[in-house]
Parts: structure tokens; sequence; C-alpha cells
């Protein structure tokens, strides 16, 4: 399965020039580079999309999955340069089980040691106002707190029934602190696009991705 490709592929650290114009106190993240191989995998399943952002598969037209990451960390002023900190991911399957709509697996996972951190989720409807969604519901907080470098901040399952709207994705973000750098960053990714038919919710065959499906950033907080 290409998300799971995807998440085995480790793109390099990004090298980001020492004396590079970047302003006081800004924070970045960096999404990764495709490598070769996942450029690869992406062509070799029909119903696969990536992006520097990440990997969505519809994997049946009741599942679909998202996988993606990338680095993140501060300008540092004494030294004039870039300081990358660390590398997050974000991954999670959306299985439809009728008019139910849930998120499990959802879990994040960085490469060093994280405080403060929370997976959010919730639906958005879509229309020709709204082609890349209008959140409908209140989102829901999974906080995790503190965690260790390698260890999952894992949501559990997120379930939400829909009856009404026509059209919709779900919204995954993970949000989070450093011990050794101010502010919060955060990433999200909403799902491929989904219908709700007579017998329940389906993904579109082939893939359908709204075009404002991903993003990363900080703020000073």
């Amino acid at each position: 399965m290409l998300g799971t490709v995807a998440a085995l592929l480790v793109p390099a650290q990004p090298v980001l020039a020492a004396t590079a114009p970047v302003p006081a106190n800004t924070n970045w993240f960096k999404w990764d580079t495709p490598t070769p191989a996942m450029n690869i995998a992406a062509a070799a399943v029909p119903n696969g999309y990536c992006t520097v952002q990440g990997c969505w598969t519809v994997v049946s037209t009741l599942k679909a999955t998202f996988r993606g990451g990338g680095w993140y960390g501060y300008y540092d002023t004494a030294q004039r340069r870039s300081i990358t900190l660390g590398r997050m991911t974000l991954s999670y399957t959306v299985n439809l089980v009728g008019y139910r709509i849930d998120a499990t697996p959802f879990h994040s996972i960085a490469s060093r040691r994280t405080k403060n951190t929370t997976l959010t989720g919730y639906i958005a409807y879509l229309s020709r106002g709204y082609p890349s969604g209008n959140k409908i519901e209140p989102i829901i907080y999974s906080p995790c707190g503190f965690r260790a470098p390698q260890q999952a901040c894992q949501f559990g399952r997120y379930s939400s029934y829909q009856y009404t709207i026509a059209k919709a994705v779900f919204t995954g973000k993970a949000q989070w602190t450093d011990p050794y750098a101010a502010g919060t960053w955060n990433m999200w990714a909403k799902s491929p696009e989904m219908w709700r038919s007579t017998n329940g919710w389906r993904f579109n065959s082939p893939i359908q991705v709204v075009a404002y499906r991903a993003g990363a950033g900080w703020a000073p907080r």
C-alpha cells in the first residue's frame, strides 16, 4: 500500500544555508521532499496521490489513508542560521461504516522529545461555496502531553455520524511544542473526498482531493 511505503521512507534532513535571509524569531516547518522510491510507489497505485505534503490513498470505496511528514526548527539570531530541531509525521486511516465516519488509527510521531502534543479532528462539508470544506462540528481534541522520541501520540478512534450533508472530508491535525524552543508547531491534512450514498458514505474512485488539502505552521504561544 502506498501510504505504508511512504511512511517507511524517510527523506533526508533539509540543508539550510547558514546565512539564509530569515527574519529574527522565525520558526519554520518544511515538508518532506519525495524520494524517487516514493514517486515510483505513487505511480504504481491507481488511487494514490502524492505531493511534498504527503501521500493520499483510496484503498477502497470504504477506506482511505493519509501519510505525511516534515522537518521543523527555528532561526537562531545569535548564530545567524536556521536550526533543525526534528521531524514530525502525521498519519490516519478513515473507515466508512454506513453513515459513520471513523478515523483510526490516527497518530503523530516525532523524532525528538515534544511536549503539549495534541491531535485534533473534525468533519467539513464540501459545496460550491466551500470547495475545500467548511467545518460543521466542534474540533475534538486528544491531548498526549509529553512524548519521548518515536513515541506516538495516538488519538484512538475518531467517530462522527453524518446523515444530511452530501460531500465531506475529514481533517486530522497534530500540534506540539519543543522543550528548547518557543512557540507551537502544527501540521494538518484533509482526507480524500467522500460522498453520501443511499447506503452510507463512500470515497470517490478515482481519488479526488481538495485544492487546500494540507498545511503546516507555527504560532508564538
